[in-house]
């Protein structure tokens, strides 16, 4: 099982772009130059098992950290309905290329992960593949400057991740760069009407000036 679960995650998550600074059995803290993590209680960190993959699992649950350079800039809290439905396009076409078809998008949100209330983009995908009979899978996406972060959750069904254990996981993750914040940014469908008011204005404040000065140069003229 643990094996099979490694295997499906891995497909998420290619490369783990991060050395080990410090890992101890007797803090369960796993740090690098990019995050560090508390390991929870009975989880094991596995190095070795595929090449250039980090996770840390037990019986029933695999967790896996993938991070990769933001090369395109992205800023999860800007990302489109259109950018989104591509990432998870593409998380599925691995999966399937992998391990089959059978796991499917459940459901998609912007929320906040970790107790530093980071903004990430959550995408939970379930279903069934070749190698395992359940599959469920929570994906979450955290974008800084340079660093965007993957944290993959599998398990066999979603009430497995719904523990002490995993919420101690998850509210002790912590970045070494500050992550994005929200950008407020206005859509081109709304961008119009506002540039259509402000030019309407500018040009009426422009003719009224232009009469006014007109009308006093007149004055003047008498």
């Amino acid at each position: 099982m643990k094996k099979i679960k490694l295997y499906v995650i891995a497909i998420l998550l290619f490369a783990l772009n991060c050395s080990v600074i410090h890992a101890t059995d007797t803090t369960n803290v796993y740090s690098c130059d990019k995050y560090s993590v508390n390991i929870p209680a009975g989880f094991e960190t596995d190095e070795e098992t595929l090449q250039d993959f980090t996770s840390f699992y037990s019986n029933d649950v695999t967790i896996g950290v993938r991070i990769t350079d933001n090369l395109k800039g992205e800023n999860v809290v800007a990302l489109t309905e259109e950018e989104i439905a591509d990432i998870t396009d593409d998380t599925l076409s691995s999966l399937t290329l992998q391990a089959g078809e059978g796991i499917k998008e459940k459901e998609h949100s912007l929320l906040t992960f970790s107790s530093r209330e980071y903004p990430a983009l959550y995408i939970a995908y379930e279903g069934s593949s070749q190698l395992d009979s359940e599959v469920y899978m929570e994906e979450y996406i955290i974008t800084t400057v340079s660093y965007k972060y993957t944290i993959v959750f599998s398990a066999d069904k979603k009430e497995q991740l719904e523990n002490d254990a995993i919420t101690s996981f998850k509210n002790s993750f912590t970045t070494t760069e500050a992550p994005l914040k929200k950008v407020d940014t206005v859509s081109n469908d709304k961008l119009m009407p506002v540039l259509a008011v402000c030019i309407a204005l500018v040009v009426v404040m422009l003719l009224v000036t232009i009469f006014l000065i007109h009308k006093k140069s007149k004055r003047r003229i008498k």
